[in-house]
């Protein structure tokens, strides 16, 4: 009796990683189409109708990392690591994002840090944005209260992923530019003015080498640079970056409410004093 059971486990095991190993393939083609032209809807559709399968197989993917059982999952491992990035940020459409974050984590977790250190470094970015956009609209309120676990999560991973890339050699790189922009600015919100302004500084200088002449970020790190000058009473350098910033803005031809900046409201105040002072 106990060999038949024994015997019935191995065969669902085995048919459960059969089957996992089906649906994060079809997670994988699903992101793919997402990626392609005009099929963003049909993909999201294709995720929706079969979403019970989708998350609870995702969940035992991890699982099956944690038990380094992924020799079984090889092909669709390969499928889903390959754009790991475009990978998560359509699970990110897909998903509620206290589950996103809790696989993302658990991918984070089970990663081999040594043979993998792109993903991890990759997967380390994107929890900071997750942690740092859950702690935005409450940061107040974390500050009031003393409950700081979310920044503090956020700055810990952006952190990390500036060690992990400068340790890769890419701690210059384009890739680096908006980790070292989001830590700067969870230095702002801890109160590390001057810590802030480094990361900021550095963002800026490297959107100045890798990025090309008019670019969105250059007016995201730009203005932001304005603003927490402003907010430390170095006046006049405020105003040279925001002119820069705004300036830049007109030569993509956008406003500062059609690039959606997190920080429009701030810029649009101060444009304004800038314009009653000329």
């Amino acid at each position: 009796m106990g060999q038949t059971e024994a015997s019935r486990q191995v065969l669902l095991l085995q048919g459960e990683i059969v089957a996992c190993s089906h649906f994060i393939s079809r997670l994988a083609n699903n992101a793919n189409m997402y990626w392609s032209k005009d099929k963003c809807k049909e993909s999201i559709e294709a995720f929706n109708e079969d979403r019970h399968n989708f998350e609870y197989f995702l969940q035992v993917y991890v699982h099956a990392m944690e038990k380094r059982n992924v020799d079984l999952l090889q092909t669709s491992t390969r499928r889903f690591l390959d754009d790991f990035p475009q990978k998560c940020m359509y699970l990110e459409m897909c998903l509620l994002p206290s589950f996103y974050i809790l696989i993302l984590e658990g991918l984070l977790t089970n990663f081999d840090r040594e043979s993998q250190p792109v993903h991890t470094v990759e997967l380390l970015c994107l929890l900071g944005h997750e942690k740092r956009k859950v702690t935005k609209p409450i940061a107040d309120f974390y500050f009031v209260h003393g409950n700081n676990t979310n920044l503090d999560k956020s700055f810990e991973h952006y952190g990390e992923a500036l060690a992990m890339m400068e340790k890769l050699g890419v701690g210059g790189h384009k890739e680096s530019i908006l980790t070292l922009k989001n830590y700067g600015l969870c230095h702002q919100r801890k109160g590390n003015y001057q810590e802030a302004i480094n990361f900021l500084a550095k963002a800026n200088l490297v959107s100045e080498i890798e990025l090309e002449d008019v670019h969105k970020w250059k007016v995201m790190i730009e203005t932001q640079l304005a603003l927490l000058y402003l907010n430390v009473g170095r006046v006049e350098e405020a105003k040279l970056f925001m002119k820069k910033g705004l300036e830049m803005c007109h030569r993509l031809g956008q406003s500062i409410d059609q690039l959606r900046l997190a920080n429009r409201a701030d810029i649009k105040i101060f444009s304004k004093s800038l314009s009653r002072d000329n």
